[in-house]
């Protein structure tokens, strides 16, 4: 990492772009883990034989290195089926932007955002719609940004885990209404509510008029090409279309069934069973889910990875 980092800067300067503040934040503070003197440590020591030792701490990043996040991703599942998530029914749901959106969403945060408050708010319209009470219905949900696809190309998503309902008042206490679930028409009508509050938001905050060249400038056109060379197109102005899947159900009571979806969710890119070296300069990425590709590995530079 220490000889890919500056190469990997350099690449992207070279062609007109900048790498964003958090980027850099991000890979800085990884190139300090491990050292004690600048991440911090604990002092281990035997009772025995009096050895002393130093452990440097994590780098409580999720989005680098693979044994902190695999770390802060049991810690986060943890703390949402112990502290966070009641015993009912959960829904996942999953939206995908438009590769037309991918630049702005992944050198944004202020769209990203906004992004999730839209969805989320659609997606309890929606649920409030079926459950069909006739008093105020309280659903809940958490919502975790994934920034990658499985070949670590670049690819802000949502992953949603929503109560499979929405909690009502029924005298002084709070009574479960269950979701009998969205269908596939209401997927398609929640789509296209997300797509129309998204484009005014967008239009009303001036970022349908920024072209290809601006969003460019915060990674640099190299940003965008995945493992086969394909790069996305980044006009937000064109029509796009989001996707909502919702097929993946916990029943209440499941509490392994949770701590696996908790899990999932809340993975870091990349695992490190599924790094392998190749030479000195690639190294070898085993997919987890190979999909509809007959690859079940992409080989990738230092630089790439």
């Amino acid at each position: 990492m220490k000889t890919a980092w500056p190469r990997y800067v350099e690449l992207f300067e070279a062609s007109g772009g900048t790498v964003p503040k958090f980027v850099t934040a991000a890979f800085d503070s990884n190139l300090r883990y491990g050292l004690p003197e600048e991440g911090g440590f604990i002092r281990l020591g035997c009772a025995k034989c009096g050895t002393e030792r130093a452990l440097p701490l994590s780098c409580k990043r999720r989005g680098i290195r693979p044994s902190c996040g695999a770390r802060r991703m049991h810690d986060l599942a943890l703390r949402l089926v112990e502290r966070v998530l009641p015993d009912v029914p959960i829904r996942q749901y999953v939206l995908s932007p438009p590769f037309e959106l991918v630049s702005l969403l992944g050198a944004r945060t202020e769209p990203s955002s906004a992004l999730a408050r839209i969805f989320v708010r659609c997606m309890f319209d929606a649920i409030g719609r079926r459950i069909d009470s006739c008093v105020a219905a309280y659903p809940g949900a958490v919502v975790v940004v994934q920034r990658f696809s499985k070949t670590l190309a670049l690819f802000p998503h949502l992953h949603v885990l929503a109560l499979d309902g929405a909690y009502v008042e029924v005298g002084d206490e709070l009574e479960f209404r269950f979701d009998p679930g969205p269908t596939p028409d209401d997927l398609l009508d929640l789509e296209d509510e997300v797509e129309r509050r998204f484009s005014r938001w967008l239009e009303q905050h001036g970022y349908l008029e920024e072209d290809e060249e601006a969003l460019d400038g915060w990674f640099g056109p190299a940003a965008y090409d995945t493992v086969q060379g394909h790069r996305p197109p980044a006009k937000p102005h064109d029509p796009f279309r989001f996707q909502v899947h919702a097929t993946v159900r916990v029943p209440a009571g499941d509490r392994p069934g949770r701590e696996r979806l908790c899990t999932y969710v809340a993975r870091p890119p990349v695992a490190e069973a599924q790094i392998e070296p190749v030479d000195e300069d690639r190294v070898r990425l085993w997919l987890r889910n190979p999909g509809r590709s007959p690859a079940s590995s992409v080989v990738l530079t230092s630089v790439q990875l």
